[in-house]
C-alpha cells in the first residue's frame, strides 16, 4: 500500500512539473509576442511619415485662385487670401486689389499704366457696363437664401432676388435670375465678399461669389461661373501697387480708351 501511495505521489509530481513547464513555456512565448507588438508599434511611430505641411517661404502667402468666365466678366482670375483679394480682368488689362487693414480699393491698368484708389463704399465696378447691357443690375434688390449646394469644391449658399415691394405684376428681372452662389466655407474677410458682390452689382452678402446664372433667350447663361479653383502659394507682393504707375485724377482715367467710361458715375 505504501508503495502504491509513493507511486501516485511520484506521478503527481511529474504531472505537476510538466504542467508548470508548459505554463512557463506559454508565458514565455506570450511575453515574446507582446514585446514584438510593442517594438513594432514603437518602430512605426518613430518612422511613420509625418503629415505633409505646406511650406511657408518668406514673403509667400496661401491663396485660393479662381478662374472665372461668363458673359459679363469675360475671363477673370481672382486671388483670395484671408485678408486680401485681387481681380485680374484679362479682357481689358484691369487689376483690382483690396486688402486689410484699410480696405481701400486699388484699380490700375496694365495698358494705360495709371491707378486710382477709393474706399470700398465708393467703389464702382468696371462690369457695370456689361450688367446694364444684359439688364442684370440687382443693386436695388433684396436677396433671399433659397438653398445650399456644393459646387467647384466649395459649400455654397444659393440666393435669388425678391420682387420689389408694391409690385403688382411679375418682375421680369427676378424671373430671369436662376441663382447666385456664394461660398459659405471660405475663411475670408467679409470685405472680400463685399467687393466680389460689388463687382456684379449685387446686394452685399459678405461671401465670395462663385456663380451667377440667368436666363437669356430661354437658355441658362453664366454671368459669372467658376471654371477653376485651386489652393496655391503666391508672393505677398501680388496685392501691392506696382512701381511706375501714374496716379489718375479719377477712376474713369484709369481705363484705356473709352472702355467703361460712359457707364461710370
Amino acid at each position: 500500500m505504501a508503495e502504491l501511495i509513493n507511486m501516485l505521489r511520484l506521478r503527481t509530481q511529474i504531472h505537476t512539473k510538466r504542467q508548470t513547464k508548459i505554463i512557463r513555456t506559454n508565458l514565455f512565448w506570450l511575453g515574446a509576442f507582446f514585446n514584438f507588438v510593442f517594438l513594432g508599434c514603437a518602430f512605426y511611430a518613430a518612422h511613420a511619415e509625418k503629415p505633409q505641411t505646406k511650406p511657408h517661404s518668406p514673403g509667400k502667402i496661401e491663396v485660393v485662385l479662381f478662374e472665372h468666365h461668363g458673359s459679363v466678366v469675360g475671363s477673370q482670375l481672382v486671388y483670395v487670401a484671408p485678408n486680401a483679394v485681387r481681380f485680374d480682368c484679362l479682357r481689358k488689362g484691369i487689376v483690382i486689389v483690396c486688402k486689410a487693414p484699410d480696405w481701400q480699393v486699388l484699380t490700375y491698368s496694365t495698358q494705360s499704366k495709371k491707378y486710382f484708389e477709393t474706399s470700398l463704399s465708393q467703389y464702382s465696378t468696371p462690369f457695370r457696363a456689361a450688367l446694364l447691357v444684359y439688364g442684370l443690375d440687382l443693386s436695388s434688390y433684396q436677396l433671399k437664401k433659397v438653398g445650399v449646394d456644393h459646387v467647384y469644391g466649395h459649400d455654397c449658399f444659393v440666393y435669388k432676388p425678391i420682387a420689389k415691394t408694391g409690385s403688382t405684376s411679375k418682375d421680369p428681372l427676378v424671373e430671369r435670375i436662376t441663382g447666385i452662389w456664394v461660398a459659405s466655407d471660405m475663411k475670408a474677410a467679409s470685405q472680400i465678399g463685399d467687393l466680389s458682390e460689388k463687382e456684379m452689382c449685387l446686394p452685399l452678402l459678405h461671401k465670395v461669389l462663385i456663380k451667377f446664372d440667368y436666363i437669356e433667350d430661354k437658355f441658362n447663361t453664366h454671368a459669372l461661373s467658376t471654371t477653376y479653383c485651386h489652393d496655391r502659394m503666391e508672393s505677398s507682393a501680388l496685392f501691392d501697387r506696382p512701381a511706375g504707375l501714374a496716379k489718375a485724377k479719377n477712376l474713369q482715367d484709369v481705363y484705356p480708351g473709352d472702355s467703361f467710361k460712359q457707364f461710370l458715375p
